[in-house]
């Protein structure tokens, strides 16, 4: 059995008093100091912990409850409470949220720094339907101008929180107001885009942003997720007219996922990659070949590049403490 080393520290204290080598006085001045210490060095709550993950569900949960009872109760409601009852009740949801979130930005802990994220993006999607309602009531109900306007108050005010910094939820509120500015502006000049120049679009947008978060853009993971999405859609919109140029640039955007996220060690990304190049590549099979032939083919190029894929990575990860 160990002794207590404070009770050890106690004792020698005494011995030393004792032959006279201290006074009480400085005895007591000694205990006194080195128990101030121990105060301030003691081990305290890990800051990052924050909220339990069932607390902080449980959180998520009862917002997600009020907003829908809340959604519900003002859709039997919203034709009787005219202009200023509904952009009065986006300027509450933008109170609620925004002091809440004030009331959290003493708090510590990675779940409380989440939540108030969520709470800002509330806010600004509250702000979006003020602006909506009160541009709908004096456009003459265009809709058009009335998307595109929210849409500039919802990216405006998630860039702002946002500003290149690794928050996912302001770039997620930034991306989808920046969205909804755009099908407004396409809706508003009648334009038709052929489905090739919308696909390319894609794929240029979704390139540039994919290398611009290796780069320079923050969150890293959220954004390469992202262009990964755009790659997708804007070479399933090319297949529609252009088939065998569309399964060309969806083989090569998947691969090149798959060997951004090996090589970043983003597993994400990878899982993406490889989800998109078995999809398109079921796509061209089942599209140039029929019969039982396609079905083996793409069985066994499927667990092909899962195997190679698998392979590389356990490949990189067994080099890496050497690194």
């Amino acid at each position: 059995m160990h002794a207590d080393p404070h009770d050890l520290f106690e004792a020698a204290l005494l011995r030393w008093e004792a032959a006279g080598l201290i006074s009480s006085n400085q005895r007591a001045a000694i205990t006194k100091f080195e128990a101030a210490q121990t105060v301030v060095s003691s081990p305290t709550e890990d800051p990052r912990e924050g909220l339990s993950v069932l607390a902080e569900l449980g959180i998520y949960l009862g917002i997600v409850v009020v907003v829908v009872s809340g959604a519900f109760a003002t859709s039997l409601l919203w034709q009787d409470l005219g202009t200023i009852g509904r952009a009065a009740i986006g300027l509450i949801i933008v109170a609620l949220s925004v002091s809440t979130a004030q009331m959290l930005r003493k708090e510590s802990g990675d779940s409380l720094i989440r939540l108030r994220h969520f709470l800002h993006l509330c806010g600004s999607a509250g702000a979006a339907l003020s602006t909506a309602v009160i541009a709908d009531a004096t456009n003459g109900h265009r809709a058009t101008s009335t998307v595109i306007l929210a849409g500039l108050v919802l990216a405006g005010v998630n860039g702002w929180q946002w500003r290149n910094r690794d928050r996912t939820l302001a770039l997620f509120g930034t991306v989808t107001g920046l969205a909804m500015m755009v099908v407004g502006s396409v809706a508003a000049l009648n334009w038709t885009l052929p489905n090739l120049v919308t696909g390319l679009l894609f794929v240029t947008l979704g390139g540039i942003s994919l290398l611009a978060a290796h780069l320079v853009l923050n969150p890293r993971l959220a954004i390469s997720l992202l262009s990964q999405l755009a790659l997708f859609v804007g070479a399933i919109v090319v297949v529609s007219g252009y088939e065998l140029f569309g399964f060309a640039l969806g083989l090569v955007a998947a691969g090149g996922g798959v060997a951004l996220g090996l090589r970043t060690k983003a597993t994400p990304v990878t899982a993406v990659g490889l989800v998109s190049f078995i999809f398109f590549t079921i796509w061209l099979l089942t599209t140039f070949i029929r019969g039982p032939l396609a079905i083996f083919l793409t069985f066994f190029i499927g667990v092909g590049v899962v195997v190679v894929v698998l392979r590389k990575g356990l490949a990189t990860k067994t080099r890496q403490p050497n690194s």
